[in-house]
């Protein structure tokens, strides 16, 4: 994700928005309950408000598609580029989507000004008839070899760092098990699975990837991972020195809520954690070349 080539400017309504779309595309609402994610999740960054629309009669982007399923896959997952692996994943989740439901809807965020506020709206959209028959022709070639590579694909964005492709992948649960770190806890599938997630997580962490910094808190909860107090501080400063850069701002974080975050720390602890920040900093950079 090189922001600072592309212009993309990031604020803390785009992570919000950035996050709760993940969330809305990853049906997390039939995930896991609450209770069983850690105070961590729920001790993030503060998210605006979030109002959800009722479904209204549209047509979503996924069920415009002219081009069989398979082709999709087939030229997307030969694409060189790990944002076409996550949109394949994607376009089969939309077919299994609709399978299942029997319809489709899509549920976009809205951001919009109240004052001097910004807020987050979820907007959800149906698919009408003509929408939903063109898609089922679209999807009517997915073969079972396709359903099954699909979590590959996805695996195969994580590792090339697409944007936003990790939070879905952790989201998505082991094979799209999204109940299993909570039901079969010491399935050794579902152990290896954790621990991958877990390193892959660290390891985004630790290059400077912007969208894993700024979803971390969220994916450590999903993952059932406590973190200690100066963990998270390290990860807020080194988010606010990469969106610093990227926006030429003063980062994305007020300086506020970082000395809420430090409060208990102490003075190593403190040290410690602008040193990590300035190593994922130099990381972040280092790609900027």
């Amino acid at each position: 994700m090189n922001a600072a080539r592309t212009g993309v400017k990031i604020t803390a309504c785009a992570v919000a928005a950035g996050v709760l779309g993940v969330l809305a595309y990853a049906g997390l609402h039939r995930a896991a309950p609450a209770a069983s994610i850690p105070d961590q999740a729920a001790a993030a960054p503060a998210a605006l408000p979030v109002t959800a629309h009722p479904a209204r009669a549209a047509l979503p982007a996924a069920a415009t598609a002219a081009v069989s399923i398979e082709d999709q896959v087939r030229v997307l997952s030969a694409s060189a580029t790990p944002a076409d692996w996550m949109k394949a994943f994607q376009a089969i989740e939309t077919c299994l989507r609709l399978e299942r439901d029997k319809e489709l809807v899509d549920t976009e965020v809205k951001i919009t000004k109240h004052g001097k506020d910004d807020a987050v709206e979820l907007v959800s959209t149906r698919a009408g008839d003509a929408a939903l028959d063109g898609l089922r022709h679209t999807c009517a070639p997915m073969t079972g070899r396709t359903r099954l590579d699909r979590y590959q694909l996805l695996e195969r964005a994580v590792d090339g760092h697409a944007p936003g492709a990790l939070a879905l992948y952790i989201m998505q649960g082991p094979q799209g098990d999204r109940d299993a770190l909570n039901e079969r806890p010491t399935d050794p599938l579902v152990i290896a699975w954790r621990e991958a997630a877990l390193r892959r997580l660290q390891d985004g962490i630790r290059q400077g990837y912007p969208d894993v910094l700024l979803t971390a808190a969220t994916t450590y909860g999903l993952l059932g991972q406590a973190q200690e107090p100066a963990d998270v501080y390290l990860q807020q400063l080194a988010a606010n020195r990469i969106t610093a850069a990227i926006n030429h701002d003063d980062g994305i974080y007020p300086q506020t809520e970082l000395e809420q975050w430090s409060a208990g720390l102490g003075p190593q602890q403190r040290q410690d954690a602008e040193l990590a920040a300035d190593r994922i900093f130099a990381a972040w950079k280092a790609r900027q070349r």
